[in-house]
């Protein structure tokens, strides 16, 4: 009986000593995997080029989306599809600033002042302002509502916001455009090629 008794005693301790281990272990290893004891994996909603996406920061992206909406649309209740539409845009953001626009400044891909004017107002325009300036009437993209909208733009500090806003989805759909071209073309095969095939 003394025995069970001892083994009872000692095993309480030994049991204590290998929970306290085990605690001080999970501890230092969220301590040195995330560089902070209270810094929670919860709190990241991804991870883009290596980098961790902190919740905060998407919430913020979201919400300077939303609020360019807000001033485009002139109101502040969205339905679930046009939410969707802002987390996605919002994410689309970060991709962007994160990956894409880093990388294609090492490559020395950008954009021109004249080739920005041709896609606003030249002989392509981009697709992002035919379809913001659309005449209400008919759908189709209008020069006459984009001007009067650009008249707005000098004395409106919302229609500023959406100009600017405008101006770098135009200038990211362009890059994005002129890199996948670049792509496109180092696939096709020239005549050396296709003979030594």
């Amino acid at each position: 009986m003394a025995t069970l008794n001892d083994l009872r005693t000692k095993g309480g301790v030994i049991v204590t000593v290998v929970i306290a281990l085990g605690l001080i272990a999970f501890l230092l290893g969220d301590l040195f995997s995330n560089g902070s004891i209270f810094t929670s994996r919860a709190n990241r909603v991804g991870k883009i080029a290596g980098n961790n996406i902190e919740y905060q920061v998407y919430a913020n992206q979201t919400e300077n989306v939303k609020n360019i909406y807000s001033q485009l649309w002139g109101t502040t209740a969205f339905d679930a599809q046009q939410y969707d539409m802002i987390y996605n845009e919002a994410w689309n953001d970060l991709l962007m600033n994160n990956s894409y626009k880093p990388s294609f400044e090492k490559m020395g891909l950008i954009i021109s002042d004249a080739e920005m004017v041709d896609m606003i107002q030249g002989a392509y325009v981009s697709p992002v302002i035919r379809s913001f300036f659309a005449d209400p009437a008919t759908g189709v993209y209008s020069p006459e509502v984009l001007k009067g909208f650009l008249s707005q733009v000098e004395s409106n500090e919302a229609a500023y916001n959406i100009w600017n806003y405008i101006k770098r989805r135009v200038a990211e759909q362009r890059l994005v455009q002129n890199y996948t071209t670049l792509v496109g073309a180092g696939f096709v095969a020239n005549d050396a090629e296709v003979k030594g095939s």
